[in-house]
Order: structure tokens, then C-alpha cells, then sequence
């Protein structure tokens, strides 16, 4: 499948995600795109990647433009925003209205109007609309789903999780502002990709930041994998890959979290 890139070029590491887990996926290649602000670099990351002269765009209009002048059996099909923030929406917008499918990156809008609109869009357009929730391409988070949803584990009565940040060690051990009372992290030494305190062999060996776990490329194809069922029109399980509606819930969720600050940390209906 014609696969296109609004964002993503020269430093972009969430970009690069894309197109490693798109191929991975074994169902897009990358034809075209406006891969940066600065269209001399889009041609520059283009002519990296292979893409032909005419397949780089200096925006999304004209990318929308171009494409859309071509057969239909030679137009890109879907496209990744994966721009910043603020432009998710917009772009997003613009992409829908004109018969393209979206893989978007998070979040996918900045308010929930926004996200409401996307979601009433892609409801009118029949168009299949992706969201990067990344983590949700895991296999075991994926079995998680499944025991809750099947009520093997019953009711959930507390979620414990891990999301290890080595920045936070010299808070913990340094010499000022130390933090007392921790002696959990005491009991163990944790090493992680991407860390200072690592090898050179280790660190030339990784391809993404510190923070990221190992297997977040296969995690997204699982995700691309699911889109491309969807348009494709093939059976897929519900849950593949995170739709508009999760997007909507999202946004929800953060503008209560958002209100219930403001309000003394106080219940918010969502």
C-alpha cells in the first residue's frame, strides 16, 4: 500500500518509529510526503529514503494536491502525521476531507471539540483513522485486555505499573534534596538502554532514546498491521489498532484530570 509522511524527516525520532514499524508491518511502503518545514530538507530526507523528486512536497496542501492529481491506482492511500501537537488536528482534518486514511500520532487533538469533530469526520467519512497509542501493540498488553474484558480477573481493584526514568536517580541519591525512605531502590542496580552510564558497544547498538523499552517498533507494526487490515477491508480483532473514539476518550480524560486540579483536586464526571 502507498504510504505517505506529513512530519517525520531528519531528526525526527518518532518518524523514524513509523517507518521502521510501517515496514516491519510488511504492508505500506513510504512513496511520498512533506517530510519537513524547511522544503530544501524535505528533498534532502526524500533523496535519503529513496522517494522520487515528485513525491516531496513542501506542505500539506500541496501534498494533498499533488496526490490527488494522480490515477487513483498511483496516489498514496494513507498517511502518518506525525508532526507536532498543535498540528494534529488541522492536518488530520485536511487529510479526511480529501479521502485520505490516517495513522495520527498523540495526542491526537489539543481539546476535545477538536476530538469530537475528527470523530464525527471520520463517522461521515468511512475512512479509517489510526491512533499511535503505542504501548497498546504489545502482545501481553493486548492479553491484559483480553482477561479484563473476558472478567477472568474479576473486578480490578488496583493497577500497578512501571515506567523506569534513570534521570530521577541523582534526586533519589544525590547529595542535595536527597529523597529518604526509599529502600526499595536500595535491594537492585537496573540498567537500561540509552543511559549515559552504559557501554559504547551498548550504546552504539540501540536506536532509540532512553526511557523507550525494547520492542516498541514491533509493537507499532502490530498497530500499522491493524490499520491496514481496516483498509483493506479484511477481518481484523477488535482492538488492533486505537480508532478516533479512543482519541476522543483521551482528551476527555485529560481535560478533567486538567479541571480537577483546578478544583482542588475534586471528582470530575467524565
Amino acid at each position: 500500500m502507498k504510504f505517505g509522511m506529513i512530519g517525520g524527516g531528519f531528526g525526527a525520532f518518532i518518524g523514524d518509529a513509523h517507518r521502521r514499524a510501517s515496514r516491519i508491518s510488511n504492508r505500506f511502503e513510504l512513496t511520498g510526503g512533506a517530510f519537513d518545514v524547511d522544503y530544501e530538507k524535505g528533498k534532502e530526507f526524500a533523496r535519503s529514503e529513496g522517494i522520487a523528486n515528485n513525491r516531496c512536497y513542501a506542505s500539506i496542501v500541496e501534498f494533498i494536491t499533488g496526490e490527488l492529481s494522480l490515477p487513483a491506482n498511483e496516489r498514496i492511500e494513507a498517511v502518518a502525521i506525525v508532526t507536532p501537537n498543535f498540528l494534529h488536528f488541522p492536518h488530520a482534518k485536511l487529510l479526511l476531507e480529501n479521502g485520505f486514511h490516517v495513522m495520527c500520532e498523540k495526542p491526537m487533538t489539543m481539546t476535545v471539540e477538536e476530538a469530537e469533530e475528527l470523530q464525527q469526520l471520520v463517522a461521515t467519512t468511512g475512512l479509517t483513522f489510526a491512533l499511535a497509542h503505542t504501548y497498546t501493540g504489545y502482545p501481553m498488553v493486548r492479553e491484559m485486555r483480553e482477561l479484563i474484558k473476558q472478567r477472568i480477573l474479576g473486578d480490578i481493584q488496583r493497577v500497578d505499573a512501571q515506567y523506569y526514568q534513570g534521570w530521577i536517580n541523582s534526586i533519589i541519591h544525590g547529595r542535595e534534596n536527597k529523597i529518604t525512605g526509599v529502600w526499595r531502590l536500595e535491594p537492585t542496580r537496573v540498567y537500561m538502554p540509552g543511559n549515559a552510564y552504559n557501554t559504547e558497544f551498548a550504546d552504539i547498538s540501540i536506536t532509540m532514546p532512553a526511557g523507550h523499552p525494547e520492542g516498541i517498533y514491533e509493537s507499532l507494526a502490530n498497530i500499522y498491521s491493524g490499520f491496514a487490515k481496516s483498509i483493506r477491508d479484511e477481518s481484523f480483532t477488535e482492538g488492533e489498532f486505537p480508532t478516533v473514539n479512543e482519541g476522543v476518550r483521551g482528551m476527555k480524560f485529560v481535560h478533567s484530570v486538567v479541571k480537577s486540579n483546578k478544583e482542588n483536586s475534586s471528582w470530575v464526571d467524565l
